[in-house]
């Protein structure tokens, strides 16, 4: 009777012990669920805001290749005469400017009537760009109609819409935006500037998440699919029988929310929605949407389900066999809890991924940090973080990613690392801190996404867009905004502060146009730009601000020394084998109003001019020129 009663008492106890740890188990996956889902949604609007913040940067893109192409010369020259050679040079150029930013599918220029003169299109298919000859009207009237509603200097943006006529063919289906800018010379319209841009390849370039489900999809303003990973729900605007998946009559809560909200966060019975809204212009706009279905979120968990089950069982197993003693078993869960915890803020939507203890001491990083550094994960462990792949930048100090994290748990930003070959790479890096229950410090996790293509290209477009296209030198745009920050130095420190502003026009040189022609005039205007280059010093700053006429902004520099710099080129332009032209300079000395600046030298130009040309004059600030 004892023995049974004895028997019983340990079987309930056990019982009482497997339900125990039964019960603990499936709070602690109930835990990892709630954090896996935290952590979909954190890095789902990581990978919005950055699809925001790409699609920005491509408005900007297309002004300022709108800004390029309208300010090529040769471009109004053609317009103005026809002459196939300008022509063939804005061809060329345009060729070379799809070829690099080949989400250009065509570049067109149209006149008045919608008749296109000259076209330039991108072929996937061929990886290249291609001169056509092929030219017909600009779409449907109604485009036409849209192109002339836009005013002078602003960008009008069309669509989406379908590329193809052909609605039958739906596998040669691509949706494209169009972006029209009036054309003008003198300020008389003539024609329009198009962009045709491929949103599939827009999207794809944003892409970068190796996880599919985090790739989001597109709609447009009235819930309509652009990009979907189902082809069969595609087009709703313009396939009839597709317009059933439109989001507002499939999910019209969520689409409503959408509406309201612009951005945010919605969990209904179908899933987890987190999207976004882009601004494409001030008229046009899209939603940037990722989805995660009930299942999809019980699956990113399924490994620490497995191990969960299977730490349970076995728990129970020990329980039953031997009675383990509750203080082991404690233990075990504590330090599985906190195993499955890093693997979880760790593995779950990231890209290059380290784990660090808490002083910043690498202990765990993944494949794909191995892949991009070259570091495999036993050569680094214990290894400091910031003297293995941060590069000590000017200005730049680790006690504010260290005062972020301390303060606000979290840190991201962009910082140049060091890969395993010696390179330097250019990352989008976000730092996070993992507390305990009890609100200690245990460990780092540092998501590391590699942005440097996206950077080169940033800088290439910024260079082009400041360059002159003939000569070379630093364009209007960039003139202005040196002469601004020059005046802006003075105005801080109108003591110290000197340097000095330069105007040159190239004397006689409509003679050489209409003489010699335009090829001709454009050999002179290379060779003075040339000249001007060889004869400053890498401090000033040389500029095309017009036709014939360049500007020199000499920083840190006297009077005396100006004369004799300027003076220099006049005289090396003058002895110049390679042509006979001769330059008029004016200059004077740059204050606080870059405006007045700039008109001081412009009177000392026409003193130069009225004297007979081929001169230096110079009006100082202080002169009276009333």
């Amino acid at each position: 009777m004892f023995r049974e009663r004895w028997l019983g008492f340990i079987a309930l106890a056990c019982l009482s012990l497997c339900i125990g740890v039964g019960a603990a188990h499936y709070f602690k996956y109930r835990s990892a669920y709630d954090k896996n889902v935290e952590q979909i949604i954190e890095t789902s609007q990581f990978q919005l805001r950055f699809t925001a913040r790409s699609f920005t940067r491509l408005k900007a893109q297309v002004s300022s290749t709108f800004k390029l192409t309208g300010n090529n010369r040769a471009l109004k020259d053609y317009v103005q005469s026809e002459n196939p050679i300008d022509k063939k040079r804005v061809e060329e150029v345009w060729q070379a400017l799809a070829n690099y930013q080949r989400f250009f599918k065509q570049i067109r220029f149209v006149d008045n009537t919608g008749q296109e003169k000259i076209k330039v299109s991108f072929s996937n298919q061929d990886q290249k760009a291609e001169i056509s000859t092929d030219y017909h009207f600009f779409g449907e009237p109604y485009y036409l109609r849209f192109a002339h509603s836009i005013a002078n200097n602003t960008i009008g943006n069309l669509g989406p819409m379908l590329e193809t006529s052909s609605i039958d063919k739906e596998k040669s289906l691509t949706p494209v935006q169009y972006a029209i800018t009036p054309f003008e010379i003198n300020g008389v319209r003539k024609g329009y500037l198009v962009l045709t841009i491929d949103i599939w390849l827009v999207k794809s370039m944003l892409d970068y998440s190796p996880q599919p489900e985090f790739i989001p999809q597109l709609l447009t303003s009235s819930g309509d699919y652009v990009a979907h990973p189902n082809a069969e729900m595609l087009f709703g605007f313009s396939i009839r029988h597709r317009k059933i998946h439109n989001l507002a009559l499939t999910h019209n809560d969520l689409w409503q929310d959408m509406l309201v909200n612009g951005s945010g966060i919605t969990q209904v019975e179908s899933g987890l929605y987190v999207y976004r809204l882009i601004d494409l212009s001030a008229s046009k706009s899209m939603y940037a949407l990722i989805h995660f279905s009930n299942q999809q979120l019980s699956q990113h968990v399924s490994e620490d389900y497995t191990e969960i089950v299977e730490s349970a069982v076995l728990i129970m197993f020990l329980i039953l066999v031997a009675c383990v003693p509750f203080v082991h078993i404690a233990y075990d869960f504590k330090r599985k809890k906190v195993d499955s915890s890093l693997a979880l803020a760790a593995l779950n939507g990231m890209t290059a991924v380290i784990v660090c203890d808490s002083r910043y001491r690498v202990l765990k990083v993944n494949k794909e940090l191995e892949r991009m550094t070259g570091y495999v994960d036993g050569q680094i462990h214990l290894r400091k973080i910031r003297k293995l792949f941060f590069k000590s930048q000017e200005g730049f100090s680790w006690l504010s990613i260290y005062e972020s994290v301390k303060n606000n748990g979290q840190w991201e930003g962009e910082l140049v690392i060091r890969v395993g070959n010696g390179a330097e790479i250019i990352t989008l890096t976000r730092v996070q801190a993992l507390l305990d229950d009890k609100g200690n410090l245990t460990n780092y996790i540092i998501s590391i996404v590699d942005i440097s293509e996206r950077k080169e290209l940033e800088e290439r477009l910024r260079y082009l867009s400041e360059r002159d296209e003939l000569s070379q030198l630093w364009n209007r745009r960039k003139f202005e905004q040196e002469l601004r920050s020059e005046a802006e130095l003075f105005q801080r420190y109108p003591e110290s502060h000197v340097g000095y502003l330069a105007l040159l026009d190239i004397d006689y040189f409509k003679r050489i146009n209409d003489n010699q022609g335009h090829d001709e005039g454009d050999r002179v205007i290379r060779r003075v730009a040339d000249c001007l280059v060889e004869n400053t010093r890498k401090t000033d700053s040389v500029s095309r601000i017009g036709g014939e006429e360049f500007a020199i902004i000499m920083k840190h520099t006297k009077a005396e020394d100006a004369q004799i710099i300027l003076e220099r080129i006049r005289m090396a332009i003058e002895t110049d084998p390679q042509h006979t032209v001769t330059i008029s300079i004016g200059y004077t000395d740059i204050i606080s109003d870059s405006s007045a600046c700039y008109k001081y030298a412009d009177i000392a130009l026409f003193e130069s001019k009225s004297l007979g040309r081929n001169k230096v004059s110079r009006c100082e600030s202080t002169d009276d020129i009333a």
